[in-house]
């Protein structure tokens, strides 16, 4: 599993959340590509709390699930 890959990746997002920048952190997501069920624990942080609302953070989450059911 690519570990250093979806820390890095979440500490990305988060920086740009903390930053006031959530649609660019859903955008920088939305494109990432590691492990789905990881970046899923890791999104359900509290440091994500502030987009959690956004509706294309809700699709992504969707999105990750689908792919973790594939096995991707």
């Amino acid at each position: 599993t690519d570990v250093r890959g979806v820390h890095q990746a979440t500490a990305w997002a988060a920086a740009l959340v903390a930053a006031g920048e959530g649609r660019e952190a859903i955008t920088f997501l939305e494109q990432v590509r590691v492990a789905p069920t990881h970046l899923r624990m890791h999104l359900k942080e509290p440091r994500f709390d502030a987009v959690r609302d956004d509706p294309r953070f809700g699709r992504l989450m969707d999105r990750l699930r689908v792919r973790e059911r594939a096995g991707a």
